[in-house]
């Protein structure tokens, strides 16, 4: 498939193979790494767009503490993924 991005330019194969490859390690860190509750947090924010409050709402632990966790893990993701690119 063709991938896009926001100036509606098409990306050479390369730019597509390192998107997906950048995705599918992002997914292995979700499945391999995040702790569960972490990873209930990640998932929530990122796949079903729910704000932090009603993350805290649903889990019952406070906003600041999901604040933290993705803070913490975006942190974490991006070196990863740093680290695999270098």
């Amino acid at each position: 498939s063709i991938v896009y991005n926001s100036m509606s330019n098409i990306l050479s194969p390369n730019d597509e193979l390192h998107i997906n490859q950048t995705y599918n390690t992002i997914i292995d860190i979700i499945n391999n790494i995040l702790p569960s509750q972490q990873k209930q947090v990640f998932l929530m924010r990122f796949w079903e767009w729910l704000s932090n409050k009603e993350i805290s709402r649903r889990l019952d632990i406070p906003e600041r503490h999901i604040s933290s966790i993705l803070t913490k893990w975006r942190k974490k993701i991006r070196d990863i993924i740093q680290q695999t690119i270098a």
